[in-house]
């Protein structure tokens, strides 16, 4: 997917669906996925203008972009019409949830699959969920149960352990080869999952110094956004 996007400058559009009791997981996928998809992009050197079109304001929103790790969009719209205009330029790309219409008049249209939660998640970090979403291919349905999250806040706080040992280490190469399949995978088709795994592939490489390590997951996770150098703080 990523392959075939114009190079310069990217128009990205993301279709919220109004709030509701049940989509609110849904609509938190769907704006880590465009999260996503911009970091990428914009690692691999292209401008991303993104136009959020949504029933709410932008200010409503800040409290799940500061949670999620999320960049806030250039501009948040109540109507696709208004999107050329907002980004100087029609989109190329949208991201909608699964049972929304596809707009004809994009190049590239992204369904993001549902989420199913049968308890509140509330409690739980918003990283181990973003990390947990991150590690199931964006079109398929994900069932966030209370092991899984578990699970993901463990592996996360794992993985920020180790890059706080290894910060302190000599600087080393990127190992490449892992890093640089996991990439071609995410352009491919948006492939979080292979991302997710070559993290922690590296984490438990004995043969890589901590160095390269540091280096790889730290470039990484400007792609996965899980601050991973959390535990760097003062």
């Amino acid at each position: 997917m990523l392959r075939e996007l114009p190079r310069g400058v990217l128009r990205l559009q993301v279709r919220l669906p109004s709030p509701s009791p049940d989509n609110e997981l849904d609509r938190v996928r769907l704006l880590v996925t465009a999260d996503v998809l911009r970091r990428a992009v914009e690692v691999a050197g292209t401008q991303v203008l993104e136009a959020l079109v949504a029933d709410e304001a932008g200010e409503e929103l800040e409290p799940t972009y500061r949670e999620f790790c999320i960049e806030p969009p250039l501009a948040v719209l109540d109507s696709q019409a208004d999107v050329a205009e907002a980004l100087l330029g029609s989109a190329v790309v949208e991201l909608r949830t699964a049972d929304v219409e596809p707009s004809p008049a994009v190049a590239v249209s992204v369904a993001v699959g549902p989420v199913a939660a049968p308890e509140d998640v509330s409690d739980v970090d918003p990283l181990a969920v973003r990390w947990l979403l991150l590690a199931t291919p964006y079109g398929k349905e994900l069932r966030l149960d209370p092991p899984r999250l578990a699970a993901a806040g463990t592996s996360l706080q794992r993985l920020r352990s180790l890059v706080a040992a290894c910060a302190g280490s000599p600087s080393a190469p990127l190992p490449l080869t892992s890093v640089t399949a996991a990439v071609h995978a995410l352009n491919d088709d948006l492939d979080t999952l292979a991302l997710v795994r070559a993290v922690e592939e590296i984490a438990d490489d004995s043969t890589l110094d901590d160095g390269a390590k540091f280096e790889a997951l730290v470039y990484l996770d400007r792609i996965l956004g899980v601050e991973l150098t959390r535990a760097l703080r003062p």
